[in-house]
């Protein structure tokens, strides 16, 4: 079993002492952006996302990086790679349940041109590392 959160001593003690392993992964910084509220929550939450991450992708907050932006469910993230994908400096990358495996695999090849922006449920936060993000 993981967890983050788990009580470790009640655990193992309901387990007969079981041993506990402990496995230290890896953190780097991150810049977090958020995007306030509108009038039009769709439309206008995408249009807010999609200039964020042109700034970002100009270096507005620092060196450029890539992108991983959490949305809601797949429909948002459909929606917003549909508004980005006429935008050449941007590498999209949805990725869902939904998706064949060789789509959600892109997400962790390498190469290509263009800053890198994921397109992810929150499952992502938690059980998933990205190769290559930096911030």
């Amino acid at each position: 079993m993981t967890s983050a959160t788990i009580d470790v001593a009640r655990f193992s003690e309901h387990f007969n002492d079981a041993p506990v392993i402990e496995v230290s992964g890896r953190t780097y910084p991150v810049d977090v952006q958020y995007v306030g509220d509108t009038e039009d929550r769709d439309e206008g939450v995408r249009q807010q996302i999609a200039d964020l991450l042109v700034e970002i992708e100009q270096g507005r907050f620092g060196p450029r990086g890539d992108a991983l932006v959490f949305l809601p469910g797949e429909r948002d993230i459909r929606e917003l790679a549909k508004a980005l994908r006429d935008n050449d400096r941007l590498r999209v990358l949805p990725l869902y349940a939904r998706l064949s495996q060789a789509e959600q695999n892109r997400v962790f090849q390498s190469g290509g041109s263009g800053m890198r922006v994921v397109l992810a449920t929150n499952v992502a936060e938690t059980s998933l590392t990205v190769p290559g993000f930096a911030t």
